[in-house]
């Protein structure tokens, strides 16, 4: 391989460290991004491949789209919106990822490393799609030092939150601020979504966005909170469509 295209895989996403392995940021990019999975203590979650196909870096870095926002629906579909999964360990985010995936209920295990699908999604019944290349990365305490390697070229964040476990509610709040506050996530939209409230014991929507401190995001962070059930999808198409507005406004 030439030094020219390592030195490029290099400086992929504005300086993010490469840390997958460049056998797959070739394979993501040979295949367009087909849907993958990776997991286990093999393989390293990558920080320059999400970034490649992110709008919101292709207008910074001068792309030609003087207007992008009012000629998006018709770009063509490989330039996908980059929208980033997070949450805590347990909360839904890899079951969120394949009912928007397969539209069905799908058994999931603990994440260990990054999950990613490519998803065309009809908005608002009127015909119109957006295409969506979301990256479900785990949540577990000692992967959550890896997130910045995804959002840093986000085009829109979902954040996941389990609405029945009330004592981790402050955990979660840390983190989403922790994550939005960052210099380069400054104006990503983040869609945050109350998983769970289905279930009787599920905390109410007011009380979701008062512990989260939804308002405290700043005027920096559009947010919206989107009530929902993962396993059956309710409240997932909804929550999309906002964000996509949210995204291209």
């Amino acid at each position: 391989m030439s030094s020219q295209v390592k030195e490029s895989c290099k400086t992929v996403c504005h300086g993010a460290p490469l840390l997958a392995s460049l056998h797959h940021l070739l394979f993501h990019l040979v295949s367009g991004y087909s849907s993958s999975s990776f997991s286990g203590e093999r393989e390293k979650p990558s920080a320059a491949t999400p970034g490649l196909l992110s709008l919101r870096w292709r207008n910074k870095m001068g792309n030609g789209l003087s207007e992008p926002h009012a000629i998006f629906p018709c770009l063509p579909s490989f330039q996908a919106l980059h929208i980033v999964i997070l949450g805590l360990d347990c909360a839904g985010k890899t079951t969120v990822l394949y009912r928007l995936r397969f539209n069905e209920f799908v058994n999931t295990v603990p994440t260990k490393g990054f999950n990613t699908e490519k998803i065309k999604v009809t908005l608002g019944g009127k015909g119109r799609t957006a295409t969506f290349h979301f990256w479900d990365v785990g949540g577990q305490e000692k992967l959550r030092p890896l997130w910045r390697s995804y959002t840093r070229c986000a085009d829109g964040l979902v954040f996941v939150v389990d609405s029945v476990d009330a004592e981790r509610m402050e955990e979660a709040k840390t983190e989403l601020h922790k994550i939005t506050r960052l210099q380069e996530n400054q104006g990503v939209p983040v869609l945050v979504v109350a998983n769970k409230q289905d279930l009787r014991s599920a905390l109410p929507l007011g009380e979701v966005e008062q512990m989260l401190a939804l308002n405290e995001l700043g005027s920096h962070t559009p947010w919206h909170l989107q009530p929902a059930c993962a396993i059956i999808g309710e409240g997932l198409q909804e929550g999309l469509e906002r964000l996509h507005s949210m995204i291209i406004k």
